[in-house]
């Protein structure tokens, strides 16, 4: 991606969560809620309560589990693996935001990388 988006823990953040969007076919409200807990290094994981509390578990792409890995850092288990500025919770509306979309819907390596999957 390009380095210029991803000079900042914000930008690292935005990468990873759009990796484990797409990856996953989550709801944004669903990838707010996800703890370190939920993703199995290991084995490549990540489980997802959905609605209704459904259970699903999806394999993660390398270049997901990378990224994901670098963003949960030192954090605890029960820990949010998408957090805000300020060290919150990511709310779901962030995902959705505009600025974040055209950010990265304009970065020309992201749109290679995602028509070549």
């Amino acid at each position: 991606m390009d380095s210029h988006v991803r000079r900042t823990s914000q930008g690292d953040r935005d990468h990873a969560l759009l990796l484990f969007l797409y990856n996953t076919g989550a709801r944004a409200s669903e990838a707010a809620h996800r703890t370190v807990g939920d993703l199995d290094f290991t084995s490549g994981t990540v489980r997802i309560v959905g609605k209704g509390r459904k259970q699903r578990q999806y394999l993660l792409w390398q270049e997901s589990i990378q990224a994901l890995r670098a963003l949960a850092g030192a954090r605890l288990s029960q820990e949010h693996g998408f957090l805000n500025r300020c060290g919150h919770t990511l709310k779901c509306e962030v995902t959705d935001h505009p600025k974040v979309t055209r950010r990265w819907a304009n970065d020309p390596a992201l749109m290679a990388f995602l028509r070549s999957l």
